[in-house]
């Protein structure tokens, strides 16, 4: 009898480990501060090569390919998982933030974890930032159990590509980078990208007239965007700026932008490479920079069609005037691989032709102020758009 009594004790007290004590949701990875790369490793190693390689690496066709299919549609989620030591059982939740607290919702987009499953993965972080991240579940009586929280750190790769979902291709943020005077650009302010729409079925050619008449009487591109990438960027990125750099017959009927009527659509016909030198295109750019010095503009994300050539070389131009050293920024042109790709005279006619506007001897930023200033931009209007996109200088 007193045998029996102590088996029925030990069995009671297994039970309640089972069910208590050890329910548990025990973080595997990301290990405890651990340093993650979302940068795919084959734009990685492309951005560590000299010019000439990389020259190289973009004259061959398959190689171009797969530059642009890396770039143009892939930055490295962040793989999750976990074990459970108890009863528990999904739906599981992650979650990702930027404060220990876990309240403060950062840029991520985390992937759905399916029923059960001890993974999950999420994407999008910005680079060289610390995050916390939680898994929770319920034990086998139904009740909410949750992980201790856990932390990793981005790497502080080159450049922070955003992993296309709902429609959104060849999106990379601005910021990470180091600029002027050893501070670094601002993440999460300005985007570059494809467009986020097509072009309008009735465009046919750049080279074409279009009169005002025929241009009333063109349809509006379909948008690119699916509702979950229309509200992710929108709601998630909070984009409030959409600055379209494609022509006229490439707008035609459109009225605002595919993000919606809460998101101002500026159009500029902007166009590239030495295109910058002519009087019309100084004045375009000038109209382009004027709105990045607004700052209840941002975030901004602006784009051609493709994201490539008009779209890059507005990106050398703000990046520039950052303080980015032009090879970084010729490396960020090339990773989207292109069309132009093999023939560097383009990308390097637009580097040279800022040399005209300041000293032989000046810094490539020098340069980018003096022709600016020659586009009619103030000298208040490039210290305006440096506050907005500089962080502080750590002491």
């Amino acid at each position: 009898m007193f045998r029996k009594k102590i088996s029925i004790v030990c069995a009671l007290a297994f039970g309640f480990l089972t069910n208590s004590a050890f329910a548990e949701i025990v973080l595997i990875a990301p290990a405890e501060n651990a340093t993650v790369s979302t940068m795919p490793p084959l734009i990685r190693d492309f951005w560590a090569k000299d010019r000439a390689e990389r020259l190289k690496i973009l004259q061959n066709k398959q190689s171009r390919k797969e530059i642009f299919d890396t770039s143009f549609s892939h930055g490295v989620p962040v793989e999750f998982s976990w074990q459970c030591t108890g009863g528990e059982k999904g739906p599981f939740t992650v979650t990702v933030s930027c404060d220990e607290n876990l309240t403060e919702t950062p840029h991520v987009w985390v992937a759905d974890v399916k029923k059960n499953q001890l993974r999950g993965r999420a994407a999008n972080f910005e680079v060289g930032r610390k995050y916390f991240w939680q898994v929770k579940g319920f034990d086998r009586n139904g009740k909410a159990v949750k992980s201790k929280t856990g932390t990793f750190v981005t790497a502080q790769d080159p450049v922070r590509i955003i992993v296309p979902w709902g429609g959104i291709y060849n999106m990379r943020d601005l910021g990470g980078k180091p600029g002027l005077d050893g501070r670094t650009i601002r993440q999460g302010m300005i985007f570059r990208s494809a467009g986020l729409n097509n072009n309008s079925p009735d465009y046919k050619s750049s080279r074409k007239n279009y009169t005002p008449k025929k241009l009333k009487t063109m349809r509006p591109g379909p948008t690119r965007l699916t509702s979950q990438g229309r509200t992710y960027l929108a709601e998630r990125l909070g984009i409030k700026t959409d600055l379209d750099l494609r022509s006229q017959g490439e707008v035609a009927g459109m009225t605002g932008s595919p993000l919606g009527d809460g998101v101002q659509w500026i159009n500029v016909n902007f166009n590239c490479y030495e295109w910058c030198q002519t009087e019309y295109g100084k004045s375009a750019v000038a109209k382009c920079f004027r709105v990045f010095c607004d700052r209840k503009n941002y975030p901004i994300v602006f784009h051609c069609i493709g994201g490539a050539d008009r779209t890059g070389t507005l990106a050398v131009i703000l990046g520039g005037v950052l303080g980015v050293d032009h090879e970084d920024l010729l490396r960020d042109f090339e990773i989207t691989g292109h069309g132009n790709a093999p023939n560097e005279r383009p990308r390097w006619s637009l580097i040279m032709g800022f040399d005209h506007y300041a000293p032989a001897e000046a810094s490539f930023t020098q340069k980018i102020e003096g022709y600016l200033r020659f586009c009619g931009i103030t000298d208040q209007e490039i210290a305006e758009f440096r506050e907005i996109m500089l962080l502080p200088k750590e002491k």
